[in-house]
């Protein structure tokens, strides 16, 4: 008995000691948790990030080069890159947000995020560069808007948002699954009227018979060519939103995605004609077209929304929160074997 009275005693004092030791040798014991999907389960895993100390993985498209940069400054960056500076702060507001969920859905999820591919960015010292004389008033702005919201982030059902943005919309913005293949509840169909107003709404692009044969000869060297240059595209499926959801180019059938980057396209909502030994295609947007526009996000600041009303609208059902860490997001889906 008195041999298990001091066992007991010595395991008291082993759980009273252990959180000053750990504190003495600089460890700390962190109670913050996240939870990812395996299957049904859930597993727990710990954090103490916030988006105060948050930092971004990077590669650059042009150089390969990858690197860590800080958060704030490189949502700055990202906002530079991707509008005009000229835009109304709500607007900025909500490129920021989006940039800032887009990114840490990202990176939280495994991924690289690719300056040049999936955001553009346009870090501090290269804006002063290019923009010379007007560097401190605009960086001044951007730096405001980004300053007054960072750390916000968008949700779906306690989520983090995979917030896809782009330029511009046809009118309506494109679902994900006709986009992207896959089905994401708040990537759907909005209206986004203010698009169609953008001076660049509408472009076009002209190619000889010679060429467009060059063309789909070095994506498809089997190319089936019809006697008929107007039948080269056919079979052709549409969105609501009526971008090209697939198509037979050819012969092959291929995405609108496909030929929109074959015949570098603004969006892959388009009407091809031919007359006279030549191709015209009248494209609408650019884009991918999924999630926020944002010359619609700045048309709808201009007209006196919010930052908040515009994430809101374009990413349905997500709403706005604090990004606390890895602990507000689920972390990773990893299916079953």
């Amino acid at each position: 008995m008195k041999d298990f009275v001091i066992a007991v005693a010595i395991f008291a004092l082993i759980l009273l000691f252990t959180p000053l030791l750990l504190a003495s040798t600089g460890k700390s014991v962190n109670k913050t948790e996240s939870t990812y999907a395996i299957g049904e389960k859930t597993v727990s895993s710990v954090t103490n990030e916030t988006a105060t100390d948050k930092t971004f993985e990077i590669r650059d498209l042009k150089s390969g080069k990858k690197s860590t940069v800080n958060g704030f400054d490189f949502i700055c960056g990202i906002v530079a890159g991707e509008i005009p500076s000229d835009y109304d702060e709500q607007a900025m507001k909500a490129q920021a947000v989006a940039a800032f969920s887009f990114c840490t859905y990202l990176n939280e999820h495994g991924e690289e995020i690719t300056t040049g591919e999936d955001v553009a960015y346009l870090p501090r010292d290269s804006a002063e560069k290019q923009w010379g004389k007007n560097f401190e008033k605009a960086w001044g702005k951007i730096e405001s808007a980004v300053k007054d919201i960072y750390g916000k982030a968008l949700f779906y059902n306690g989520e983090l948002v995979e917030a896809n943005y782009y330029s511009i919309s046809s009118g309506t913005t494109e679902s994900s699954k006709d986009v992207f293949g896959n089905e994401i509840p708040y990537l759907v169909e909005v209206s986004s009227p203010g698009d169609k107003l953008e001076k660049d709404y509408e472009t076009h692009v002209a190619l000889t018979l010679a060429q467009f044969k060059a063309k789909v000869k070095a994506f498809n060297p089997k190319a089936a060519f019809d006697k008929n240059p107007q039948k080269y595209i056919a079979d052709i499926k549409r969105s609501n939103a009526g971008g090209i959801i697939t198509a037979t180019l050819c012969g092959k059938s291929v995405s609108g995605q496909d030929i929109r980057t074959l015949f570098e396209l603004r969006s892959a909502n388009f009407t091809l004609s031919y007359s006279n030994g030549k191709f015209t295609f009248d494209v609408k947007g650019y884009g991918h077209g999924v999630g926020m526009s944002q010359c619609g996000a700045q048309y709808m600041a201009e007209h006196g929304k919010s930052w908040q009303e515009i994430l809101e609208w374009y990413y349905k059902g997500a709403v706005v929160g604090d990004y606390k860490g890895l602990d507000s997001v689920i972390l990773l889906k990893i299916k079953k074997s």
